[in-house]
């Protein structure tokens, strides 16, 4: 029998779901109305420019009228050509999403990733039945998930592959699980650490179907384009600043900004290895490892933007926090402070996030797989 204690707990539960949905469906809804001119497309003028470059047979990854120009650091005139660096592979749905008006192009752009979230957390409601109101909360508030909405990203799908390879593993789907996990991974290669140590612990069936994924989306692309379109890609890399965003989470840029590169290399490869050495000696469960890896690869890579988180979040919701693992997950809420500030707030974020799955008995309050 149901005590009052825990119907009262179940209430708050569902208010906690209800809200956290409302708030992220009112943030699709304000970007899917937003009047937008000129640069304040963000990125959404990168993608579609990108695209109409492959329609019209151009270079996609160059900079045109409509793509978003922004500050280096925050710093100077707002003329530096914020490129599209998704990988040839998603080039051919936006180059499908591309023949719709600019204006529409966004629209279109911000329900389907809308539905990402909408859809990932529908699942995870559906599916981890001590998910907590707060966690849902937490994912449509945190900066990671209003920018993604906002201003034009691909990081909504990363959040429901994780989401969906999280959900077939507890059903023992292991190739379903793979195809999820190279489809999220394809989208930003430094998250290969999630293969690398899923191999380590075991999951080798996993990481090679994952492995085996990647491939063909990165090989899709040389059917439709040729080998051109990714000299092109990488050649948009080339020069590139990113580094100097204070945003910019990764350990590498972090140190070299502060005038320490060799600092920021060997704390990056320390990470790594400790992370790897602790799934090979205690042989965490899949969420953990998943976790674990996804952070690394954010802390561990040349480049992460606090977006990154979302690649993350669906093994960080999947088990129930205490009040500290709140607090952690607060540092990556919408702070209006200064980049810098809130750079180093989002970095410290991600490693409690980090700390969270090697120390779950100190950070969570039950275990889950």
């Amino acid at each position: 029998m149901t005590t009052p204690a825990e119907t009262k707990r179940l209430e708050l539960t569902r208010l906690g779901f209800a809200c956290g949905l409302f708030f992220l469906l009112i943030t699709v809804l304000a970007s899917f109305f937003a009047h937008r001119d000129g640069n304040r497309y963000v990125t959404f003028g990168t993608l579609w420019a990108s695209g109409r470059a492959a329609v019209e047979g151009l270079d996609p990854y160059v900079a045109y009228p409509a793509t978003y120009r922004g500050r280096i650091a925050g710093q100077g005139p707002a003329n530096y050509p914020d490129l599209n660096l998704n990988p040839p592979w998603t080039m051919p749905f936006t180059q499908g999403l591309s023949h719709l008006s600019l204006a529409s192009f966004t629209q279109v752009w911000t329900v389907l990733t809308g539905l990402c979230f909408l859809g990932g957390c529908g699942i995870l409601i559906r599916e981890q039945s001590e998910l907590q109101g707060r966690q849902v909360i937490w994912l449509s508030l945190c900066a990671p998930t209003l920018l993604t909405l906002v201003s034009g990203q691909v990081y909504g799908w990363a959040f429901l592959f994780g989401v969906l390879a999280w959900s077939f593993q507890r059903r023992g789907h292991w190739l379903a699980t793979g195809i999820a996990i190279g489809c999220a991974v394809a989208i930003r290669p430094p998250m290969g650490f999630w293969l690398l140590f899923l191999f380590l612990r075991g999951y080798r069936r996993i990481a090679i179907v994952a492995a085996g994924t990647i491939a063909a989306l990165f090989a899709a692309p040389l059917l439709v384009y040729g080998v051109a379109i990714y000299k092109e890609w990488l050649r948009a890399f080339a020069g590139d600043m990113h580094w100097l965003d204070p945003v910019n989470i990764a350990i590498m840029p972090f140190f070299r900004r502060y005038g320490h590169p060799s600092w920021g290399i060997a704390i990056a490869i320390l990470i790594a290895v400790g992370v790897g050495w602790w799934i090979v000696k205690k042989r965490p469960d899949f969420t953990a490892v998943s976790g674990a890896a996804l952070c690394v690869g954010m802390l561990s890579g040349p480049l992460a933007w606090m977006h990154y988180v979302l690649f993350a979040a669906p093994f960080f919701m999947a088990r129930r926090w205490t009040k500290l693992s709140t607090a952690g997950a607060c540092l990556l809420l919408m702070i209006p402070l200064s980049a810098p500030v809130s750079g180093f707030l989002y970095l410290a974020g991600t490693i409690f996030i980090l700390a969270f799955f090697i120390f779950p008995k100190q950070l969570s309050a039950r275990r889950h797989s």
